[in-house]
């Protein structure tokens, strides 16, 4: 017979709110599989599992609900956490230490966004913005 076993409980979340990091460089059978989860109340909640144990890596939060969680970083490596709400970005590392809080002026919230090296991409519901080192590098209004 099938049992319920509660891992973690959120609040409710929006789609792509939720990501799963990639493993590190030593043997996977060591080390723990990291999951990132965003919600409503804008709470940034990291937890790990290994051997079937769940333990909270970190918790973080915003000032308004999380929209958008990508994994950001170099080609190669994607292990940085980008979490965007209202018009505000935070980053984390993957151990939990906060590296970046950009406010970006958007007239609108960010509903959608990529990262790669030092490039952000956001999207709203009228704007798109492209930002290099946290600066406005282009943007497009579409009536």
């Amino acid at each position: 017979s099938l049992t319920r076993i509660d891992l973690l409980s959120v609040d409710t979340t929006k789609r792509h709110c939720l990501r799963v990091l990639p493993l590190g460089k030593k043997s996977a059978a060591k080390q723990m599989q990291k999951v990132v989860i965003g919600d409503q109340s804008g709470t940034v909640h990291c937890f790990g599992m290994k051997k079937g144990d769940v333990s909270s890596v970190f918790k973080g939060s915003m000032e308004r609900a999380v929209s958008r969680i990508e994994l950001g970083g170099t080609a190669d490596e994607r292990d940085k956490i980008f979490v965007a709400g209202g018009q505000t970005i935070k980053a984390w590392s993957r151990k939990g230490r906060e590296f970046l809080k950009f406010n970006t002026n958007l007239s609108e919230d960010i509903t959608a966004m990529h990262v790669l090296n030092d490039d952000i991409w956001t999207g709203g519901e009228f704007m798109y913005n492209h930002f290099r080192a946290c600066k406005d590098l282009h943007s497009l209004l579409v009536n």
